[in-house]
């Protein structure tokens, strides 16, 4: 929602019903994984 809606992390946690510190630990957490992922798949060569 941040990325794609252009919404702050304060009004994802109001919609959602949760703090907007849990909304960014929770993309911080998920943009972390993603970046290991892309990683190892750019190591993986066809």
């Amino acid at each position: 929602m941040n990325r794609i809606d252009k919404k702050k992390f304060n009004e994802i946690a109001e919609e959602l019903e949760f703090s907007a510190k849990t909304d960014e630990k929770r993309m911080s957490a998920a943009l972390k994984a993603l970046k290991e992922n892309v990683q190892k798949f750019k190591k993986f060569k066809i």
